[in-house]
């Protein structure tokens, strides 16, 4: 006999759904038990936004079963550098409650707008916080210390460590594309967020500032949120 669930005679009218390419902005038709579709316009294949994968992050058979799904893998890596760069945030300021405070709030927007903006999670959130902890708290550790703990305490991030810091390069270079220009997006609105709290500038005008200087839609949809 076979699962209800699964066959399709018994489906209800969400089990189709739509969803837009993060490349192209296409339109994609997916099935509840599809794994992943190819956007008809472009062609970028799509992991399933309905379906969980977090069995990946644990299972010894994740790359034989989604090997042709990068951005899942990714994602799913994503996640672990998240959580490890949570922790060792925690560690790093421990003495400074505020600084502290202010670092994982930043890392919360970051991960947000790097999701949004279809941008390698991990490399992109790992560069975020050695820039968040400089700033947060200048002197307490070193970058290059800070990567040498990322690498003994967070495992993917041996892996990714030189696209870091490509992104990091790139950044500081004032270039605007890829991963650095998701990290300008993330930087820009922390400081327009920042300003509007503090009473330097008003919602208007920084939703202005967001308007004119954001490169990625993505990051221009966080900031419909955090400046409504």
């Amino acid at each position: 006999m076979k699962c209800p669930g699964q066959d399709s005679r018994y489906w209800k009218g969400d089990a189709i759904f739509e969803v837009k390419c993060p490349k192209c902005k296409g339109t994609i038709e997916f099935f509840k038990d599809d794994t992943s579709r190819k956007c008809p316009s472009c062609g970028h294949r799509v992991p399933n936004p309905e379906m969980d994968f977090g069995c990946a992050e644990y299972c010894p058979y994740a790359e034989q079963c989604l090997g042709t799904l990068p951005d899942v893998l990714g994602d799913v890596k994503g996640k672990q550098v998240y959580r490890g760069l949570m922790e060792q945030l925690r560690e790093v300021l421990s003495a400074d409650p505020a600084a502290m405070s202010k670092a994982m709030k930043a890392m919360d927007l970051a991960n947000d707008v790097a999701k949004r903006c279809a941008e390698s999670l991990g490399p992109v959130l790992a560069a975020v916080s050695l820039l968040v902890i400089e700033r947060a708290a200048p002197g307490t550790v070193s970058r290059g210390e800070l990567m040498e703990r990322y690498k003994k305490g967070i495992e993917p991030f041996a892996g990714m460590e030189e696209e870091v810091k490509a992104i990091l390069s790139r950044f500081e270079a004032d270039e605007r594309s890829g991963g650095a220009g998701v990290l300008h997006d993330i930087f820009l609105l922390l400081d327009l967020e920042e300003q509007v709290s503090a009473g330097r500038i008003g919602k208007d005008e920084a939703r202005a500032s967001a308007r004119t200087g954001l490169v990625n839609e993505g990051a221009a949809g966080v900031a419909e949120k955090i400046l409504a």
